[in-house]
């Protein structure tokens, strides 16, 4: 891998099957996107609007928790129950995202790797 390719066979499984779903998602995005002639802020829009139930839409939410899934198993942490659906942010705006409970509990992980990895940082 010294000349910087990736090569999906070298990789462990989690990240193979990381790589094959995050390649669907985005294929599917960009059918939604050319079928609908839309870019990506009206086509997020639709993704987080609770009442738009298209097929196409649906099946996108049901990618982008597949994909949320298959990254936590990279960590290890397919013990997080995320919990898709519609939660308001911060701005009282609708998004179709991980439960706030799970939100906490991923950024706490979050930030014992990156305390971890620089206990160890020498630089």
């Amino acid at each position: 891998m010294a000349s910087g390719e990736w090569r999906m066979e070298e990789m462990p499984e989690p990240f193979q099957r990381a790589a094959r779903v995050g390649g669907e998602y985005h294929e599917h995005r960009r059918q939604i996107m050319l079928a609908r002639q839309l870019g990506l802020t009206k086509t997020y829009n639709l993704f987080h609007d609770p009442a738009c139930t298209d097929d196409d839409i649906v099946r996108l939410r049901e990618l982008h928790a597949e994909m949320d899934r298959a990254i936590l198993a990279c960590y290890g942490w397919e013990d997080v129950d995320l919990r898709h659906d519609f939660y308001p942010n911060d701005r009282r705006q609708m998004r179709f995202t991980v439960s706030p409970e799970a939100r906490r509990e991923l950024l706490l992980r979050l930030v014992e790797v990156n305390y971890t990895l620089l206990s160890g940082w020498n630089g």
